[in-house]
């Protein structure tokens, strides 16, 4: 499947010349801070990090974005059903780096309504009621961000109903028309 290239706020795709350069694999052989530091350049202050204080590689990526640039934007999703010790990593984050992170929340009707009709567990019953709660908890929230950001950038999965676990980039400014 054909992914269609990321457009700015503007509605213009990116340049031609920065997409053949992706394509031709240019940034291959750079490390991951040197791609952060152009990202930052180029996108700053677009460019929002969404971290999920769950795996480790959030935290690098936090880590790199705030010796580089301590003002890039961080959020996170709380679906309600959070450990303890992610509360606890988000207080030590902002500590540590003086940064504010943004705690973005499912719609509490939502996720009332789902919660009744399904139970609080009823990811575990079929694919599909996991596909609803995901929605509902990580996708939806997720997507209001990337419109609220002004990007039109969004993960795939938010418009054809799949899990965070599989997104990858496309546009899908279909969900992002029923936020507003």
């Amino acid at each position: 499947m054909a992914i269609a290239p990321p457009q700015l706020a503007s509605g213009n795709t990116l340049p031609e010349s920065l997409l053949a350069s992706i394509r031709a694999g240019s940034f291959e052989s750079w490390d991951a801070q040197r791609l952060l530091a152009w990202s930052i350049e180029k996108f700053h202050p677009r460019l929002v990090l969404s971290a999920s204080f769950g795996a480790p590689e959030g935290m690098v990526l936090l880590d790199l974005m705030q010796r580089i640039e301590p003002g890039v934007r961080v959020f996170t999703l709380d679906t309600g059903r959070l450990p303890q010790a992610t509360h606890d990593l988000i207080d030590r984050v902002r500590d540590r780096y003086g940064v504010t992170v943004e705690v973005v929340f499912p719609d509490p009707n939502d996720v009332v309504a789902m919660v009744r009709s399904g139970g609080q567990n009823l990811f575990y019953e079929s694919v599909e009621k996991r596909q609803l709660c995901c929605r509902i908890r990580k996708v939806e929230p997720l997507v209001r961000v990337c419109v609220e950001q002004r990007s039109s950038v969004l993960p795939r999965s938010a418009f054809e109903g799949g899990t965070p676990d599989g997104m990858y980039f496309g546009t899908g400014m279909e969900l992002a028309g029923q936020l507003h």
